[in-house]
């Protein structure tokens, strides 16, 4: 009798990432608990310290980024027009006033099945990021950040591009990583890239960092479209 054979390559990797992810939830949702219960005995001294209280709403913030990591809510799916649902995006996201935000959508783009709440998450937290590495360039890029829409006749393709300081070579497939982030100074956990792959690969799409000759990054998403996809004016 012959011996089955294991698992390929492809099935073994599977098997060792949701290990992995299952391992780094479990760890992302008690650092969460040990965090808020620091919070909580610090607040109860009441320190009145400007600097302090920074360091709590940024803690508090970090907190809120590991539990949305640690324990994603299910998908409350419906049809969604990727256009209609960035300017909502937009409208909720508070852009810098020192920033530009440029928006070149492609018309009559085919719905994708989503769940608006997270797929906002997930466009809110590249945002973040757009806007934050501005901030980190302190002049020596541009403040502009397009967002572009298109359809390849498979996916959605959204790509996010910022003139900031970019990201080296090296770091880009470690973009997406928890507790990972280029910026040595506080204000980023190294989760909100994350939590937006997350989303992203929930709905059964992708979310990467290309080149481009027009910006220093360019996020790149792409979601699948619905079959039979609606693809009147938004």
């Amino acid at each position: 009798m012959k011996k089955s054979p294991g698992p390929g390559p492809s099935e073994s990797e599977k098997i060792r990432q949701e290990a992995f992810q299952e391992g780094l939830n479990r760890f992302s949702a008690q650092l969460a608990h040990d965090v808020t219960s620091f919070v909580a005995l610090v607040r109860a001294q009441k320190f009145d310290d400007p600097r302090l209280e920074r360091q709590i709403a940024y803690m508090e913030k970090m907190v809120r980024k590991m539990r949305l990591f640690s324990a994603p809510e299910p998908l409350r799916t419906r049809p969604i027009r990727i256009n209609s649902l960035l300017e909502m995006t937009l409208d909720m996201f508070s852009v810098p006033e020192n920033v530009e935000v440029i928006r070149e959508f492609s018309d009559n783009l085919p719905e994708i099945e989503g769940d608006r709440k997270q797929l906002q998450q997930a466009f809110v937290e590249i945002l973040e990021n757009a806007c934050q590495s501005i901030a980190d360039a302190q002049g020596m890029g541009g403040n502009c950040i397009r967002i572009r829409t298109g359809f390849d006749g498979r996916e959605i393709k959204i790509a996010i591009l910022d003139e900031g300081l970019g990201v080296p070579e090296e770091f880009r497939g470690r973009l997406f990583d928890p507790f990972f982030t280029t910026r040595k100074t506080q204000g980023s956990p190294g989760f909100g890239l994350a939590i937006a792959r997350q989303i992203i690969r929930a709905h059964g799409g992708e979310v990467v960092v290309e080149e481009s000759d027009e910006a220093s990054t360019a996020v790149v998403v792409r979601v699948p479209v619905t079959e039979n996809p609606n693809t009147d004016d938004e």
